[in-house]
């Protein structure tokens, strides 16, 4: 039966019907405990068997081009269904009906899917019903095979039948059975015979033919026809490009001992493709890739989820359209750490992901020497993980934001604390062997990016709107050699070089220099490498690593954000300001003025007149906040804490003295809320000298984004335990009565204090709701509604930072609906020592 919208299946929501095929009809749904969008497909008695095996072998499945299956369930007039990743975009058959494909689209396509196929054999999985209608390309790029209901599993006997043609079967027993489309059978299966993996490399063969000349390899005007076609005809090859032809001849054979063997061998065959590259540059309509190969010349195949969207054959290198927000080489350059959902690591010769399992978060990662472990930030902590997944052990306390770090082959770690000397520590088996000690006195600058040089004694780093610094352990006068704001690489000297490389950003451009790591020299003029250099974490750390086997990898692409008015419906009224990486976002509380705190010293913060658009800057690092009256600014600066300036402009005025330079939250009537090393306090009298911080909320998790009700009753807050982050409320100021609410980030306050507003994360996008408060002496509240939704953006809530503020009367809304102004990517670059030869790195 057809299931209308509003009816529940379990906990499923049925939305709306997307599909309709032989065994069942395909429903879009919400699962209510997750809060996500799911596909459901139904059976009908008849076929409750093929169900369970599409659960089965599905279920047995985990790859990122094979949907995913979360469910299974059975409820009144519904005797079986399947909950299953909803996979958005078009099939490959939509596809295909708008014309050929560009080859180099159709490769990473169909690179994809052997990749998909390639998983499903080794498990013993024979899908035997690939086609252009069960594969999807979703918006991303990414390509995933669905429908694994006629799947073979082992030797599993298999008994069905089916009214829909052209997916069909006939027969009643297992070697008797014609199973699949019939344009995609292959010769043994169309004739009703057993069939193993092999009959998908044949389909396999079929779909890239009609990727690449847009139209059907076996068609007739009836079922016998085509089927006749697919077991007599010879395919006409002359019509795909002829660097093909020698795989859809191998795929395409009619006898199957005679086929190509394994799909890995049609990942081979593509792949020396790839290692002649065409002429020119091949542009991707995919704005993100995913499946690529690049044989290089250190002997390095890379099977990656990515694809080649152009390469120099001259200087060996590629550019991979990723996933994957940030990817840092292993020191020997044979392995891809990967920061995107999940952080999991790549081997580059083999294809083989290991997910790092246990990692909430992962912030400025970086390798040991050997490759075995992995450091990273989390939580204002410094912590270890192996690189083969496993514990993660806290190395570092209060290390403040995430800076970033370095690891010498004798173990020392060089850490950088915000707001303070760079320390060490060393580590041994993955585990502190001491306490984290500064190296450099305090300088009044924050130093920022170590990284260690050959000898263990000397380093650089990075001082905010300075430059690099050349230092030693102890050292009282750092030297300045860089006045390039940036995070840096060195590159030891190879056979024939005298001195090293720095790596370092000039601007988004990547440049070398050739440099002395003896003496902290630089020697020459610095060649650029690489343009549009994508940074993280801050503006000066770029996303640049270096492998001793001659490999670089670095970004390219930024997000950005526009500041927009919306009404309560999300309807834009107007745009502010011109795109930018925006956060920190506060309104004076006559509406007159936004302010804005870029992360991590981005920039510097900066007050906007809504009349005029004229911006005042100050000199301070985060937090920006209004005085009640609008008169004051109250934000931290690096080494003198938390400050308060006049709104129109002028010096900073001390008010609380913090190393770890206090991320004021709100100023309210009560005092300032601030943030400090994941707890928050309040200084209650900002304006008397001398007043002292109290505690407010001080537990082992992080505590942030605290905002105090108009009463001062009520404090909402965010808070990071052992799961995700959430929204709390609690009684002002004892906050022993925490209540949890449906929320992830950003609670704010109407100005009337009736309404509390947050943001709740659901997949790739944030919907910011809106719940009435009823006054009370316990906190009672309407469920919320949602307002409106924008897609997620990038930046970390434990910086304090808001991307939205509330008008005062509650009608408008300034937000950063997130912008991409160009696709991420991956580049790999091979002995690029021979960019240096070239004039400009040309």
């Amino acid at each position: 039966m057809s299931l209308v919208p509003g009816t529940q299946l379990g906990p499923y929501g049925i939305a709306e019907a997307i599909g309709r095929g032989g065994m069942g009809e395909v429903y879009r749904a919400r699962d209510a405990r997750l809060n996500r969008d799911v596909a459901i497909k139904t059976s009908t008695q008849q076929f409750s068997e093929r169900f369970e095996r599409e659960a089965k072998a599905i279920a047995a499945l985990n790859h990122p081009n094979i949907c995913t299956l979360f469910d299974v369930g059975s409820a009144p007039d519904v005797p079986s269904y399947l909950v299953m990743e909803l996979v958005e975009g078009p099939t490959l058959g939509d596809r295909i009906k708008e014309g050929p494909i560009a080859p180099a689209e159709a490769e990473a396509i169909a690179l994809q899917i052997a990749l998909a196929l390639e998983a499903a054999h080794e498990k013993g999985i024979t899908h035997r019903d690939l086609k252009p209608g069960n594969i999807k390309i979703r918006p991303d790029g990414s390509v995933k095979v669905l429908d694994f209901g006629l799947a073979k599993v082992g030797h599993t006997p298999t008994v069905e039948a089916s009214e829909n043609s052209p997916t069909l079967t006939s027969g009643m027993t297992e070697a008797g059975m014609i199973l699949g489309t019939a344009a995609y059978m292959a010769p043994e299966q169309a004739k009703g015979r057993q069939v193993d993996h092999r009959a998908d490399i044949w389909a396999f063969g079929v779909v890239l033919y009609e990727m690449l000349a847009g139209k059907s390899l076996f068609a007739g005007d009836d079922l016998t026809e085509v089927l006749a076609s697919v077991v007599k005809d010879q395919p006409d090859l002359s019509v795909v490009p002829a660097r093909f032809r020698k795989l859809l001849e191998a795929c395409l054979q009619k006898d199957p001992r005679k086929r190509l063997a394994s799909i890995s061998d049609a990942k081979l065959l593509l792949s020396d493709d790839v290692a002649s590259p065409p002429a020119a540059p091949q542009k991707s309509w995919l704005p993100w890739a995913v499946a690529a190969v690049l044989a290089i010349g250190l002997g390095l195949a890379l099977w990656a989820p990515w694809r080649a969207s152009s390469s120099t054959g001259q200087d060996m290198s590629v550019v991979l359209e990723s996933a994957a927000q940030t990817a840092w080489l292993s020191p020997d350059g044979t392995r891809l750490l990967e920061l995107g959902e999940t952080a999991r690591v790549l081997t580059l010769s083999t294809g083989e992901y290991r997910e790092l399992p246990g990692i909430q978060e992962m912030r400025a990662p970086f390798w040991s020497p050997d490759g075995r472990w992995i450091a990273f930030y989390y939580n204002y902590k410094l912590m270890v993980t192996p690189s083969s997944g496993g514990p993660v052990q806290e190395i570092c306390q209060d290390t403040g934001d995430w800076f970033g770090g370095s690891w010498h082959p004798n173990g020392t770690v060089l850490v950088a604390a915000a707001g303070g000397p760079i320390r060490a520590v060393k580590i041994v088996n993955g585990a502190a062997a001491g306490g984290c000690e500064a190296v450099l006195p305090e300088s009044g600058n924050s130093q920022w990016h170590p990284e260690w040089l050959p000898d263990g004694e000397h380093f650089l780093y990075t001082v905010p709107r300075a430059g690099v610094y050349f230092a030693k352990l102890q050292d009282t006068a750092p030297r300045r050699i860089l006045p390039d704001v940036s995070s840096v690489r060195y590159a030891a000297p190879v056979t024939g070089e005298d001195v090293g490389h720095l790596l370092f950003l000039r601007g988004s451009r990547l440049m070398a220099q050739p440099f002395r790591a003896e003496d902290g020299s630089l020697q020459g003029d610095p060649v650029e490498l690489a343009t549009d250099v994508a940074t993280e974490f801050t503006p000066f750390y770029g996303v640049v690593s270096i492998g001793s086997n001659g490999l670089l990898a670095y970004s390219t692409g930024v997000n950005s954000s526009q500041l927009t008015w919306l009404d309560r419906q999300g309807r834009e009224i107007r745009k502010a300001g011109t795109p930018k990486a925006y956060a920190g976002l506060t309104l004076s509380p006559d509406d007159s003025t936004i302010g804005i705190a870029y992360p991590s010293g981005a920039g510097p913060s900066t007050t906007v007149r809504v009349s005029d658009g004229v911006e005042t800057q100050f000199d301070v690092t985060r937090g920006l906040v209004w005085s009640p009256d609008g008169a004051w600014i109250a934000a931290s600066k690096n080494q003198q804490g938390l400050v308060r300036l006049p709104a129109g402009g002028g010096p900073a005025e001390a008010l609380l003295a913090n190393k770890n330079a206090a991320r004021p939250s709100q100023w309210t009537s009560n005092g300032i809320l601030y943030t400090d090393a994941g707890d928050v306090w309040i200084l209650r009298h900002p304006e008397m000298p001398g007043s002292q911080p109290e505690k407010v909320l001080g537990t082992p998790a992080l505590e942030t984004q605290a905002q105090l009700s108009p009463n001062g009753q009520w404090l909402a807050f965010t808070m990071i335990e052992s799961g995700p982050m959430a929204v709390y409320v609690c009684h002002f100021p004892d906050c022993a009565d925490r209540q949890k609410l449906a929320g992830t980030r950003e609670p704010r306050w109407s100005a009337d204090g009736k309404e509390l507003f947050w943001f709740r994360d659901v997949g790739e996008e944030r919907e910011l709701v809106a719940a009435t408060v009823h006054p009370g002496a316990t906190f009672a509240y309407d469920p919320p509604h949602v307002l409106f939704s924008l897609k997620a953006d990038w930046f970390a809530p434990e910086l304090n930072l808001y991307t939205y503020a509330p008008s005062r009367d509650g009608q408008r809304f300034l937000v950063t609906p997130f912008t991409e102004d160009a696709t991420r990517r991956l580049h790999l670059v091979t002995s690029w020592r021979r960019l240096l030869k070239k004039p400009n790195g040309h």
